[in-house]
């Protein structure tokens, strides 16, 4: 919903405006604003502007948190994703596996914030080209969507489908289509087959 950015972005625009005025700059509350005006920025496109909002809202979070706080691990999933949609697929390399790291570190091991990092992980590297480095983060994933029973979790149908796109890549197609059939019945369970 266009509006729902628009107001959000208002909001992050007047919050931030009023912590400069107050000179506190260096603080979660300032670096979330960040995020949320990265985020704007991403869905106007503004890929380049998300970025660099971005990064200025990590150094804010390493300043104020531990390295190990999920705001840096979140922030930095962002960031990944921006340079991704650049192509500037070293940086989001550097990014997301910074990310899971910090993910790995703060969460149970099959936590759906996991298995969310590698299915990015998974899809930068199909974007790459690296298939064999995507289907390796996307077995992990599923591994821990079967092992953690969050088969009827959203997170299980993206997962599938894009580990359905990867062996299409592949040449494995008899694997994709399987992975997408289970994707579509599961996504038709969770949200109709009108959605």
């Amino acid at each position: 919903d266009l509006g729902m950015y628009a107001q959000v972005e208002a909001l992050a625009s007047k919050t931030k405006t009023i912590l400069e005025a107050a000179g506190s700059t260096d603080c979660y509350v300032y670096a979330t604003c960040l995020n949320l005006l990265a985020l704007c920025h991403s869905y106007n496109r503004q890929y380049g502007n998300a970025e660099r909002v971005s990064r200025a809202a990590v150094r804010i979070y390493n300043q104020c948190v531990p390295d190990d706080h999920s705001a840096v691990g979140i922030e930095l999933a962002n960031l990944g994703a921006y340079c991704q949609r650049q192509q500037k697929f070293q940086d989001a390399e550097e990014f997301l596996v910074k990310s899971l790291h910090i993910n790995r570190q703060s969460l149970p091991s099959q936590h759906p914030t996991i298995v969310f990092s590698l299915r990015m992980m998974g899809f930068l590297y199909m974007e790459w080209g690296k298939l064999d480095k995507a289907e390796k983060c996307l077995t992990e994933a599923l591994d821990i969507i079967h092992s953690a029973y969050l088969d009827q979790h959203e997170e299980a149908a993206q997962v599938m489908s894009l580990m359905g796109r990867c062996y299409l890549k592949q040449g494995k197609t008899i694997e994709s289509e399987r992975l997408h059939r289970q994707a579509l019945k599961l996504t038709i369970d969770l949200y109709g087959d009108d959605h």
